[in-house]
């Protein structure tokens, strides 16, 4: 347990003003992917199914020092093994394991990861999360405290036993807090984007290099994900459709076969170390008419503008009316859309939200996709969606161009 400031995910100076200026003395992360950004650990139960409990607990007073990972005890073998800036461990339920690990030695990291795992099963343990989430918060200090709660991941009847347990603690919920403190990236969490957006782009060119006449979309999309696992990463999201069925914003890969013509479109990610990538690229598998030139053209100077118009401190609401302005003046009268891009992070929607009507400001660190789609049901659907971060402009976390591809047949 060993992280390195410049390896955290979690924005610290962020996380305490924000303390600071909500009032309270400590944040709970219950929700996997909060728990992860707060502490650096990966709970393998919480990521794979609803239910189960896992907390970090941030103290506003000595972060280093008095903030508390509250697990089960059947998850303590990923606390040894994960590299986890949190120090305090409160675990909950019994778990049987047996054996001892003595002075490893020197270099042997694999007998290492054993020792930490039966000292962390030496510590005493809590018959439940509450018990436990309660005895890290008498820990901290803060019995009598006002607490920020990510009411997302915890449940009803154990939030309830929690508040029976510390009944002169203030609770308010903080799942927001938690959304706004993930807003600004940083340097491990733009690393990790990075690394997602470029495998997918990776995976979706190479996908293209193999197109041809009479292959299903099925197999077009085993050839990119196989990509993406050969290059570390986890298949999360694999939008894909050619033909009419291009014109699907869902379309899940089919066995439609291609013909001459036709777009394929992807809009698709990846995980890598839990950080979401969501790109997209389209071609046409042979020469482009002129409505797919005029389309595309058309969507092209909408993410143009959209790029243009990111700079710290304005609403997001001005990137959507910059997009929609440049996509109806260059060749699409009537384009319409409900946003034009997203905040990306641990989540594949962090905020902001790129509406008419999102007012949140623009901040350096923050990292947004943003893409101005085209779907016309019975022709098909043209897309570009590019990752970015906001600096004094922005900068691009991808490295493929945003042309229309033209595949030779």
């Amino acid at each position: 347990m060993s992280t390195k400031v410049a390896d955290r995910l979690l924005n610290s100076a962020r996380a305490l003003n924000i303390m600071e200026q909500i009032g309270v003395e400590a944040l709970i992360a219950t929700e996997a992917q909060n728990v992860t950004y707060a502490s650096n650990f990966w709970a393998l139960s919480q990521w794979l199914r609803r239910g189960p409990q896992v907390y970090a607990a941030l103290s506003r007073e000595a972060l280093e020092e008095k903030s508390w990972l509250i697990v089960g005890t059947g998850s303590l073998d990923l606390v040894a093994t994960q590299d986890i800036w949190i120090k305090n461990v409160a675990r909950y339920g019994f778990f049987s394991l047996k054996g001892s690990a003595e002075n490893p030695a020197e270099g042997d990291w694999a007998m290492a990861e054993q020792k930490n795992l039966k000292e962390l099963f030496d510590t005493p343990f809590h018959d439940g999360p509450a018990q436990a989430l309660a005895e890290a918060i008498k820990h901290m200090g803060l019995a009598k405290s006002r607490i920020g709660i990510d009411e997302s991941g915890i449940t009803p009847a154990v939030l309830t036993e929690l508040k029976a347990l510390l009944p002169h603690c203030e609770i308010i919920p903080a799942t927001q807090t938690f959304r706004q403190i993930r807003a600004v990236k940083t340097t491990a969490e733009v690393e990790r984007l990075t690394k997602a957006a470029q495998c997918t782009e990776r995976a979706i060119e190479a996908t293209f290099a193999i197109a041809r006449p009479g292959l299903t979309e099925t197999e077009l999309s085993r050839v990119f994900l196989h990509e993406l696992i050969d290059a570390g990463a986890e298949p999360a999201l694999t939008v894909l459709g050619a033909g009419v069925r291009s014109a699907l914003p869902s379309a899940t890969p089919s066995n439609y076969r291609l013909t001459p013509g036709d777009i394929i479109r992807f809009d698709a990610g990846c995980y890598y170390q839990h950080y979401r990538a969501d790109i997209s690229r389209c071609a046409v598998l042979g020469e482009p008419t002129t409505k797919h030139t005029r389309i595309y053209n058309a969507i092209h100077a909408g993410q143009d503008a959209a790029l243009a118009a990111i700079r710290p401190g304005i609403p997001a609401q001005e990137i959507y009316h910059a997009a929609m302005t440049a996509a109806r003046e260059a060749g699409i009268p009537d384009y319409e859309r409900n946003h034009v891009g997203h905040g990306i992070g641990i989540e594949g929607y962090d905020v902001p939200n790129l509406t008419a009507q999102e007012t949140t400001l623009l901040e350096p660190g923050m990292t947004l996709c943003i893409e101005t789609p085209y779907y016309e049901i019975g022709w098909g659907g043209l897309q570009i969606e590019d990752t970015i971060v906001v600096t004094d402009t922005h900068q691009t976390l991808m490295t493929t161009g945003r042309h229309l591809r033209t595949i030779n047949i």
